[in-house]
């Protein structure tokens, strides 16, 4: 991905469009396959939150609600890294997962991402694009 000429919120929106993909192709997969996308979806989901913690959430003020589901997250994927693909109970918390990160996102896209839109001038926004892309280029 070339350097953005949107802003961190068309970023974040197209990010989270990837994150849903590769839960798509997550819970459809077997064995090894399993193994590596689900490695690749944790190193997505990590580079996004720090992206988010430290470069969008700071602007948008209150964000407690979205803190408290991030750290949610990262217990979430600490226990799936603990059971490894190949636990029966796997499966399970990995739609349970699947879910909240469904809802952190939507909370974000119908709550965060709309004020942050209103409140923060547009070249501000562009600039923690490019902030953004630059802490993540390798990933995303």
């Amino acid at each position: 991905m070339s350097e953005p000429t949107t802003d961190v919120i068309d970023l974040l929106l197209e990010q989270h469009e990837r994150v849903r993909a590769q839960f798509i192709h997550l819970l459809a997969a077997t064995g090894q396959e399993k193994i590596e996308l689900f490695a690749q979806l944790v190193e997505m989901l990590q580079r996004h939150e720090k992206a988010e913690q430290q470069i969008v959430h700071p602007a948008a003020g209150n964000v407690a609600e979205i803190l408290d589901e991030e750290r949610d997250a990262d217990r979430a994927i600490a226990e799936l890294i603990a059971l490894g693909a190949d636990d029966p109970s796997f499966d399970g918390k990995l739609a349970d997962f699947h879910a909240a990160v469904l809802a952190h996102a939507a909370h974000e896209e119908e709550q965060e991402f709309p004020r942050l839109r209103a409140e923060v001038p547009p070249a501000q926004l562009v600039a923690m694009a490019n902030q953004v892309h630059a802490d993540q280029n390798a990933v995303w």
